[in-house]
């Protein structure tokens, strides 16, 4: 079975901000949205406003209306993030609509399709870390089963641009209002064990969410069989 590997990227931003729900599109003019696949699976982070809570997170509301679960989430500092997972979407370039207990002043968004992720039991392993005025936060992964992909979401105060250590490598565009958001990915599979994440930067990060999603259940490395068995005819 191939290993998890990105699907499709792109930042996500509301066509109507002012109303709750936001919709937001993924994908459209160049971009497919979630393509075609085996174990298909999406990701979504986003940063909000603090008071103003989550309520629903849905898929391809005007067709399939699948409703994303949250995997993580970090309501420290000024201004929260979250990250909702969804397994088996619908292919296509979709709308993402996040509903609000009361619309925020701020929203920066994006989604990650996958391929060949479990499809269930996800997130495999999740871990969050806060601080103000901290310009290092770690999230650490354990992950039992071999070949997880990670994900992250980090928020800063002061819009800079966010730096990972060599675990993760930035696959989004920061920004927004007030401070920088930024999404990242393993950029391939990790191996069993402590992962950690860890987002840098020169001024003062606020929150990191890390997930770990795990291959599906029964898929198996190829094995080199003369390295068990020196002697195997050849």
């Amino acid at each position: 079975m191939a290993d998890i590997s990105r699907n499709n990227f792109d930042r996500i931003v509301p066509n109507n901000s002012a109303v709750n729900p936001f919709v937001c599109p993924f994908g459209g003019t160049g971009n497919a949205g979630v393509n075609a696949g085996t174990n298909l699976y999406l990701a979504v982070g986003f940063m909000g406003q603090s008071g103003k809570t989550v309520t629903s997170v849905v898929w391809d509301p005007g067709g399939a209306a699948q409703t994303m679960a949250l995997l993580s989430t970090e309501t420290g500092g000024d201004r929260p993030i979250w990250m909702y997972g969804l397994v088996n979407p619908t292919t296509g370039p979709k709308n993402v609509e996040v509903t609000w207990s009361a619309v925020p002043d701020a929203f920066v968004g994006f989604a990650e399709a996958l391929y060949d992720v479990g499809q269930s039991g996800q997130p495999h392993a999740a871990d969050t870390d806060v601080g103000v005025n901290a310009n290092s936060l770690t999230a650490t992964l354990t992950t039992s089963v071999d070949k997880c992909w990670l994900c992250a979401l980090s928020r800063d105060n002061t819009g800079g641009t966010v730096t990972w250590n060599n675990v993760i490598s930035q696959s989004g565009p920061g920004g927004g209002p007030g401070g920088g958001v930024t999404f990242a990915d393993s950029n391939g599979v990790v191996a069993t064990g402590s992962n950690n994440i860890v987002a840098t930067l020169t001024g003062a990060l606020q929150a990191l969410i890390g997930v770990a999603l795990a291959p599906p259940s029964g898929a198996v490395s190829p094995v080199d069989l003369w390295s068990v068995y020196p002697d195997w005819p050849r």
